[in-house]
């Protein structure tokens, strides 16, 4: 998988997971197991991100 490929999935994952933890707080009844689940998902996936943003920014010879 090419660096922008990966970016671009991970990128789709993170919207993803906003858009469920937002649906998931407006409902009646929380599931705080799957807000911990998603919240570590987000996290992973923002750690991700972080690391191929420091990439592309070192091999830019910035």
């Amino acid at each position: 998988m090419s660096t922008q490929t990966e970016v671009t999935t991970l990128d789709s994952l993170e919207q993803a997971v906003i858009e469920r933890l937002q649906k998931e707080a407006r409902a009646e009844i929380i599931d705080v197991a799957v807000i911990e689940a998603l919240t570590k998902t987000l996290d992973t996936v923002a750690h991700h991100l972080k690391r191929q943003d420091d990439g592309l920014f070192r091999a830019s010879g910035m």
